[in-house]
């Protein structure tokens, strides 16, 4: 019981990095996510792995909750996926207080619609059908 709960409780409190990447009516969207616990407000306790998103890695007493490495999480996947560049570039931070201020869940959300070159026939491209999918680095 007490392995058990032990594990429960690590999963509650690690962090996490992670990318999502949609297509729907012709637009690539990207939709990435990056959150770590905190111990009063400022110290660090877990967050999620920057270089490997989707992975359930955490850093301990590491903060890499920082706008920076969402971009830098950005970039990596629109080079990835072979885009010119991102547009409509929009991030937010959230934070959560578990037992009044003890423990705090900071994230910073960041999405954008990545943008392709264009055919050389100035055809637009075929559209596809909406698709998701969790884009490991």
């Amino acid at each position: 019981m007490k392995r058990a709960a032990i594990a429960i409780l690590s999963a509650m409190l690690a962090g996490c990095a992670s990318v999502k990447i949609c297509e729907r009516g012709g637009k690539t969207m990207v939709d990435i996510e990056n959150s770590g616990w905190y111990l009063l407000h400022f110290v660090p306790l877990a967050s999620g792995d920057p270089y490997w998103p989707n992975e359930n890695l955490c850093r301990m007493f590491t903060s890499t909750v920082t706008l920076e490495n969402n971009i830098m999480m950005l970039e990596r996947t629109a080079k990835k996926h072979g885009a010119k560049t991102a547009k409509n570039l929009n991030s937010y931070i959230t934070d959560e207080n578990v037992l009044i201020m003890l423990f705090t869940r900071h994230a910073y959300h960041t999405s954008a619609e990545l943008v392709f070159d264009t055919p050389a026939d100035g055809e637009a491209p075929e559209t596809k059908e909406e698709t998701c999918e969790s884009a490991a680095m």
